[in-house]
């Protein structure tokens, strides 16, 4: 059992996943949004690492981050003091809303359709960041054509793979319901 290589990764994995793999149209949807997911995240760790260890950059790199930081946000509109916190505390929020988008990637894996519940709300959550928290110009001006588009597509995709989980449940009901006609009229004859 613990002679085999990497076993604790596939129990790992199984534990995450389930050991049950979906159909092939299914894991594409499910790949598509597990990139998606791993690019938002890693972005977001990064920017918070940056803007945490801006004073190890500084004595490191020579490049002094708090400053561009403060400047960016006054090009903002932010108020300098303000914009370095709230940046702060919008990267951490954001790496939370991610990791529950996990959660949600891991039902999506094993064909549940509660994993809406664990990707629409902290989607929405995460655009409410964006908006109120952050701001419009924000958006507008320092998130990149790139960002908006994958996540579009991220939504798109998510409710496209709802409406796939729907169609299998329908088509599971109008079976079991043809079975339970038939073994019904078998019983009546």
């Amino acid at each position: 059992m613990f002679n085999k290589p990497f076993y604790f990764l596939k129990e790992f994995k199984n534990f995450i996943f389930g050991k049950e793999n979906p159909e092939m149209f299914y894991k594409i949807a499910i790949y598509i949004n597990l990139i998606i997911w791993f690019i938002f995240l890693v972005w977001h760790i990064l920017s918070y690492s940056a803007i945490s260890f801006r004073d190890v950059i500084l004595d490191i790199k020579k490049v002094n981050v708090e400053i561009l930081i403060l400047n960016r946000g006054s090009e903002l509109g932010f108020d300098p003091s303000v914009f370095l916190n709230r940046l702060l505390m919008f990267h951490k929020l954001s790496i939370i809303c991610w990791s529950v988008i996990f959660v949600g990637i891991t039902l999506m894996w094993r064909l549940k359709k509660n994993y809406w519940y664990f990707t629409l709300f902290p989607i929405l959550f995460y655009i409410s960041l964006l908006f109120f928290y952050m701001g419009f110009e924000y958006l507008k001006k320092d998130t990149t054509f790139f960002d908006k588009i994958i996540f579009i597509v991220f939504i798109l995709n998510s409710v496209l793979y709802y409406l796939m989980l729907k169609s299998i449940d329908n088509k599971r009901e109008f079976y079991l319901k043809k079975m339970m006609f038939k073994q019904l009229s078998k019983w009546q004859l």
